[in-house]
């Protein structure tokens, strides 16, 4: 009784760290493509200097989140990686562990680092970009 509450309470961490992951990374690479697309208008303006306090601060807070993001998806895979290695050893102790597909696990780690890179690509276009347009227009 004690082992399947154990086993439903790490199952919906583990579903709620999945959704707080879609979250983070839909959050920052929206975020990154609007500040991308304001901050390249801000760049093209024709009183570029007026605007380019403005651009600074926007690159500093694009800057901020997506280290906050990339914190929070580490520290997400970090604890998604207990909680899984918690869940194998509960499956190993039951007898159950053929049933589980330890692949997964790299699965994980994965789609961690495709979140990852989304992100990072997505934020690094948000500086360039706008760079790019200021120093040619």
């Amino acid at each position: 009784m004690i082992i399947e509450r154990l086993h439903e309470h790490i199952v919906e961490e583990l579903q709620q760290n999945s959704r707080s992951e879609v979250v983070f990374v839909g959050v920052a690479i929206a975020l990154n493509l609007v500040t991308m697309a304001v901050n390249s208008g801000l760049a093209s303006a024709d009183d570029s200097t007026s605007a380019r306090p403005v651009l600074v601060v926007i690159m500093a807070l694009v800057l901020v989140v997506n280290q906050v993001v990339v914190a929070g998806l580490r520290k997400g895979a970090e604890i998604k990686t207990k909680l899984l290695n918690g869940l194998v050893r509960m499956y190993q102790d039951e007898k159950v562990a053929d049933y589980y597909d330890l692949t997964l696990l790299d699965a994980y780690k994965s789609r961690f680092r495709q979140y990852l890179i989304g992100v990072l690509a997505t934020g690094v276009a948000s500086f360039i970009v706008p760079i790019i347009v200021l120093l040619t227009s």
